[in-house]
């Protein structure tokens, strides 16, 4: 097993995935506002402004990163329960940096599946509302 302590899984496991999930909606909704209102209204100081920004982009990011799922499929198939004892077996049989290695993997899918696509549509929403202002 690794030697990472319980606070580094956290960091690793939880709080790097969910990072990601705020990075991507609060991509989308800035960029969002700067479409629409050619500027970037964002809280300066602890407020609940600023509380419901993380929240607001945090759901959003999962929300983005399940369109992605959707539309760029990167699961094969649902897992089996052989497939979970298997993931278990994983877990206690091999060396700690191996199973690193694929934590790893599954956050740069994660960042992929959220940040990629929120980039995707982002630039989707900017070019329709370009072509809206300039033909009306």
């Amino acid at each position: 097993m690794s030697e990472s302590t319980w606070i580094e899984r956290f960091y690793t496991h939880f709080l790097g995935r969910d990072l990601t999930y705020i990075y991507a909606g609060g991509l989308f909704i800035c960029v969002g506002e700067y479409t629409l209102f050619y500027t970037v209204f964002m809280p300066k100081e602890l407020s609940f402004e600023l509380i419901s920004f993380l929240l607001s982009s945090y759901f959003l990011g999962i929300a983005i990163r399940e369109i992605g799922l959707n539309y760029f499929p990167l699961r094969k198939k649902l897992f089996a329960p052989s497939d979970l004892i298997f993931y278990q077996k994983l877990i206690k049989n091999y060396d700690g940096r191996i199973l690193d290695k694929y934590e790893r993997m599954i956050n740069i899918l994660a960042f992929y599946t959220s940040v990629g696509t929120s980039s995707l549509l982002s630039g989707g929403f900017m070019i329709i509302v370009g072509i809206y202002k300039w033909y009306f």
